[in-house]
């Protein structure tokens, strides 16, 4: 799927109205300084030698510059390399040449602006007066200076239009202040508007800021270049500002820009660097979860307790490097290198011993650099193929793998006429194959250990029972035998006995059936002797003693105990439902079976469960159990059901119930059979038990805001009133009703 996508990407220009504003600035502040400064901006050459009607006018001579009066005493002089006017304070000779000169150029009445503001702050005290100077453009020209440059070339000009006095900041002072005011209006203008209009200070701010600044600017602008290329420049400026408005209002401030967006199913990150972070959870890992973390990860030991994710890396071609596991190594015992001309490995050593001791369980383990599965033989073979079994008895890829070891001594396998070559010194070989890649360990690893030559002097170790100590029994009926079987755990070959009191091994009346084959032991390492358990009673704690004797003679001085506890029979107390109808106003109906259990072991503590059958197998556990009260919930819909709940205890105490029960489902609103006047009473009759409520405006009420009818079973009435209408809703015990908007019956006086 593809969509395509057009983005609008705004650009912070100055908008069409600011730019009128900053145009507006421009151009006033220009035309005021070019009127106000003391060059007045000529449509041509022509006009210092013309009147207005292109009449040839004489003019007077001062000081042989020809020069025009002004109506306000002062003169005009035309200067003939720029042909502008120049302004002079100087008075015209003769009143006739005022008349007529003021008659042909009226458009040079000056224009009160920068000067003028001066000449207020001037007024006020505000700042000292500077008196003009004749023969120079600036009216803050201290009398009698001249720059060098002035009226040198091009240069010479500038400087001497630029030249108002010898301090700056009085020479800038003018300009300044009417751009301060430029600024201040139109900024505060432009902060209003954008304020009304976005109701955004912080907004309206920026914007002020922004075209407050560029007025600023334009008004200084202008007036600089007024001052130093004549008075035609602020009408440049003005043209220039009007075509970059009109320029700028052809750029727009959105841009359509096009986006492809392609919709394709996910894919992994290439590679499996990441794999083995699936293997750190809580929760074994998945091999969908293995499988979104790279390209290259992939399960491993699938259907198993122990999942791996790990990396099928193409370039990764080493087999496992192998190490000894110290976490692995059961306490009390160490890992010693080998020397390097004996191989690859380590030596298993008994702290502050040569030599493990015999029949000892003992743990050690190996720890790869990536998972693979491992393989143990106590001969040398060729290859890993050819080693005869797994390492810890698992043959899955993992990083870390155990094994479990207990030998019989020296003196234990000659007993059993077994004749040693290697003197109790053991080798076992260790080899690996990666997960990843298939390569296996060409080299085997070494664990090398001896076991205690002997003698044996140390009586045997009784290491458990198939029983836990304290553990209950089921309760034994009238007649029934009171017996359990019971298994005895032995670290060596032994005989043992048992008794109902504490005794010497000699004097116990029972015996033990034990096997004395050196190599018919258990998952545990351990030897294994069975017999029965007699004499149990109910409800009692049943105690025994044991005691066990090596092949050496070695007796066990003190007894291991068992202690059984006798119970009573579990008892079901009360389940429901059973032998009821449940009704309900939905085609799915919840029903929750619920039992108590009493006696037993605890008091009733007890799992139960249920099934429709009764087959072994078909029974399902309740959702809540595990104590003395017991529920769970399942979904039926219309019909009759039997059911069967069974109960155990932790001693095996069982009870068994049947139950039955009716579903039925409503889900209709009950209906108004018959509807009467009964003396001062209206009456109605309903289908089924009801509770009904009625208005008398119409049916469109909430059943909750309705004026209850008095009920009894099905019949329910309220006063009549023969000038009002009844709108009657009538409700279920299951809530069914009419539809929001509908009634159950309108009673009306001239239908009843």
């Amino acid at each position: 799927m593809q969509e395509k996508i057009i983005k609008k990407n705004r650009r912070k220009r100055l908008a069409i109205s600011e730019i009128i504003l900053l145009i507006t600035g421009i151009i006033a502040f220009s035309c005021l300084l070019g009127n106000s400064f003391p060059v007045v901006s000529a449509q041509n050459a022509d006009l210092c030698t013309k009147d207005k009607n292109g009449n040839e006018v004489r003019v007077s001579t001062i000081n042989n510059v020809n020069q025009w009066c002004l109506e306000n005493g002062g003169s005009a002089v035309c200067d003939g390399g720029s042909n502008n006017w120049i302004l002079r304070t100087h008075a015209c000779p003769t009143e006739e040449t005022t008349k007529v000169l003021s008659t042909a150029i009226p458009t040079l009445t000056v224009i009160p602006a920068a000067r003028d503001v001066w000449g207020m702050l001037k007024g006020k005290g505000v700042l000292p007066t500077l008196p003009a100077a004749e023969g120079f453009v600036g009216p803050l020209t201290p009398p009698g200076w001249k720059s060098p440059l002035a009226g040198k070339g091009f240069f010479g000009r500038i400087v001497e239009r630029l030249t108002f006095t010898g301090k700056a900041w009085e020479a800038a002072a003018g300009p300044l202040i009417v751009a301060g005011i430029v600024v201040v209006a139109i900024a505060t203008y432009t902060f209003i508007s954008v304020l009304i209009k976005t109701g955004d200070a912080s907004r309206a701010a920026e914007a002020a800021l922004r075209v407050g600044i560029g007025a600023g600017a334009g008004a200084l602008a202008g007036y600089l270049i007024v001052a130093v290329v004549g008075g035609p420049a602020g009408w440049i400026i003005g043209g220039a500002a009007i075509l970059g408005a009109l320029f700028s209002s052809w750029l727009k401030r959105e841009q359509d820009r096009q986006i492809d967006f392609m919709c394709k199913p996910w894919q992994a990150q290439t590679g499996g660097a990441n794999c083995d972070s699936c293997n750190d959870n809580d929760f074994p890992c998945t091999e969908y979860q293995c499988r979104s973390l790279g390209t290259g990860c992939e399960i491993i030991n699938k259907d198993t307790d122990e999942p791996r994710c790990v990396w099928k890396d193409p370039k990764d071609i080493n087999p496992p490097k192998i190490q000894p596991w110290e976490d692995a190594l059961t306490e009390g015992y160490e890992y010693v290198p080998l020397p390097p001309v004996e191989g690859t490995g380590v030596e298993i050593k008994y702290t502050g011993e040569e030599c493990l001791p015999f029949f000892q369980p003992f743990t050690f383990g190996v720890k790869l650099d990536k998972d693979g599965y491992c393989k143990i033989d106590f001969k040398r073979t060729s290859d890993f193929s050819e080693m005869g079994f797994d390492f810890g008895g698992k043959n899955l890829y993992m990083k870390e793998h155990t094994q479990q070891m207990s030998f019989p001594g020296v003196v234990h396998l000659e007993q059993a006429g077994i004749n040693l070559t290697n003197e109790g010194e053991y080798e076992f070989y260790v080899r690996c194959e990666a997960a990843t890649n298939g390569k296996a360990n060409r080299d085997e690893f070494i664990f090398k250990f001896c076991i205690d030559p002997g003698p044996d002097t140390t009586s045997p170790i009784i290491r458990g029972f198939n029983w836990l100590d304290g553990a209950p029994i089921a309760y034994f009926e009238e007649g029934e035998t009171r017996e359990v079987n019971v298994q005895v755990y032995v670290n060596e070959p032994s005989q043992c006995k048992w008794s109902h009191e504490d005794k010497s091994y000699e004097n116990m009346e029972n015996n033990l059936t034990c096997s004395d084959d050196l190599i018919n032991f258990n998952a545990q390492l351990s030897y294994t002797c069975t017999g029965k358990l007699t004499g149990l009673e109910n409800s009692k704690q049943n105690k025994f003693f044991f005691r066990c004797n090596d092949n050496f003679g070695n007796v066990n001085i003190q007894s291991k105990t068992l202690t059984l506890v006798g119970t009573q029979p579990l008892v079901i107390s009360s389940v429901e439902p059973n032998e009821t109808t449940i009704k309900a106003a939905t085609d799915s109906i919840k029903v929750t079976f619920e039992a108590k259990t009493s006696a037993g072991y605890k008091q009733g503590e007890a799992t139960c469960y249920y099934s429709d059958t009764g087959a072994p197998g078909s029974y399902v556990l309740f959702s809540n159990t595990n104590s003395y009260q017991h529920s769970t919930n399942i979904w039926f819909g219309p019909g009759n059901y039997e059911y069967f709940i069974r109960c155990i205890d932790l001693a095996g105490n069982s009870d068994n119930k049947q139950i039955s029960f009716t579903i039925e489902t409503d889900t209709f609103a009950p209906i108004i059979v018959r509807v009467f006047r009964d003396g001062p009473n209206l009456k109605i009759i309903t289908d089924e038990e009801a509770s009904c409520v009625y208005d008398n405006r119409d049916c469109l009420y909430d059943f909750d805001d309705g004026i209850k009818m008095t009920s009894d079973d099905k019949t329910h009435f309220t006063e009549w009133d023969p000038d009002k209408n009844f709108y009657i809703k009538c409700q279920d015990e299951f809530g069914n009703q009419p539809a929001p908007q509908s009634c159950s019956i309108i009673a009306k006086p001239f239908e009843v």
